[in-house]
């Protein structure tokens, strides 16, 4: 019930008739989510206890989980994630899906704790056999493991043989660098941390969106040429980096660019991009000084959060 009368008879009342939950106006909108997802909670059935899939089995109540019979350790966010991965074996599940169950909350949107926590289930599963890990050689053929891999495996190994510099090639399909690829465009320089980019971004329209084999991902490599940041008309994105502290801070930093400048275009004036001059001599202390400082940043909260991880 929300409402603006606040006496204690009012509310006293209000819960008498019937309502679940009361709450004052002027309210604040996160208190109101809240209260609607406790309400909620309230009526709906508990989750099993011990929850199935193939030889992984978790039991909440003995917080124990098991890969046939063998135990396997997990700290409480492992448990919590994977406990709501199995029980929803079969589903998609948003990224602020999983972090509302596990932190109760959205993570900051540059967060990538939860992507450390999966990387982590995925190792420890992968100890216990109950994994879909593999190894592939130079060209994209599998020489361990028991999956086949997605024939759109020349993107990155097309570029790792052309670029020696791409060490790490990120390909995905994130929000905002996808929906410049659905305008026809590729972002332009408007903050100073994207100058971690100048003269290194490109915009590939000139394929068929399918890189079915390698013949197909030399071309692709080839039209990306240099560039470390590429918008991929209809199709999404590829970060490319020297380390994997660089590759993750400039994949963060490439949606966060893209999200500027379509922002941006959508503001009554014009952006102020920044002249080319100053973004290059940005560039080399971006490149020198961030990545470290955003890894060890994403290591300490991580620490934070779970101090057990160095037991």
């Amino acid at each position: 019930m929300l409402t603006a009368r606040d006496s204690v008879d009012d509310r006293v009342r209000g819960l008498e008739a019937g309502a679940d939950d009361y709450l004052v106006k002027p309210f604040a909108f996160r208190e109101l989510v809240a209260r609607i997802r406790a309400v909620t909670r309230r009526h709906q059935p508990p989750p099993p206890a011990v929850v199935e899939v193939g030889d992984l089995r978790l039991d909440a109540d003995a917080w124990t989980v098991t890969i046939a019979g063998q135990p396997v350790a997990m700290t409480p966010k492992e448990f919590a994630i994977l406990e709501l991965l199995m029980q929803n074996a079969g589903r998609l599940l948003s990224r602020s899906q999983i972090e509302e169950h596990v932190w109760d909350t959205d993570l900051h949107t540059e967060s990538n704790l939860l992507e450390v926590y999966i990387a982590r289930l995925r190792r420890k599963l992968a100890a216990g056999g109950a994994t879909d890990l593999i190894t592939i050689d130079a060209d994209g053929v599998v020489i361990a493991g028991e999956w086949d891999v997605t024939p759109a495996v020349h993107i990155h190994t097309e570029l790792h043989r052309a670029r020696p510099d791409a060490t790490v090639v990120i390909h995905g399909h994130p929000y905002y660098a996808t929906l410049l690829g659905g305008l026809g465009i590729a972002p332009e320089i408007i903050h100073q941390n994207s100058s971690i980019f100048a003269r290194d971004i490109a915009f590939v329209d000139e394929y068929d969106g399918l890189i079915g084999n390698a013949d197909a991902g030399a071309a692709l490599a080839e039209r990306i040429g240099t560039a470390t940041g590429v918008v991929l008309a209809n199709h999404g994105a590829i970060v490319t980096g020297r380390t994997i502290a660089e590759a993750c801070y400039q994949a963060v930093t490439f949606e966060r660019m893209c999200k500027f400048y379509y922002d941006s275009l959508l503001a009554p004036q014009k952006p102020r991009i920044l002249p080319e001059d100053a973004a290059l001599a940005i560039k080399p202390h971006l490149k020198q000084g961030c990545p470290p400082v955003f890894w060890d940043g994403a290591v300490r909260q991580l620490l934070r959060s779970e101090p057990e991880t160095l037991s």
